[in-house]
C-alpha cells in the first residue's frame, strides 16, 4: 500500500483497503493516513474527507488528531 500511494495509485490503494476490510481486518491509522494522503494530492477531498469520516466511526479518527498535533 505505502507503494502505490507513492506513486499516487489511487485505484489500487482503495483496493487494497477494501481488501483488507473484506479479509475482516481493521484498518489502523497508518493505513488510513495512507489513503487520505494520495486521495488528498489527487484533488479527491470528498472521498479523503470520507475515509476520514470512516475513521471516527471505527474510533481511528481521535488516534489521527493525537498524531497531527
Amino acid at each position: 500500500m505505502v507503494a502505490s500511494g507513492k506513486r499516487r495509485d489511487i485505484g489500487t490503494v482503495m483496493d487494497l483497503l477494501e481488501e483488507m476490510e473484506t479479509l475482516g481486518l481493521k484498518p489502523n491509522v497508518y493505513t488510513f493516513t495512507i489513503c487520505i494522503r494520495v486521495l488528498g494530492r489527487a484533488g479527491k477531498i470528498n472521498e479523503a474527507f470520507g475515509i476520514l469520516k470512516r475513521m471516527d466511526e471505527l474510533g481511528a479518527g481521535l488516534m489521527l488528531l493525537l498524531i497531527l498535533f
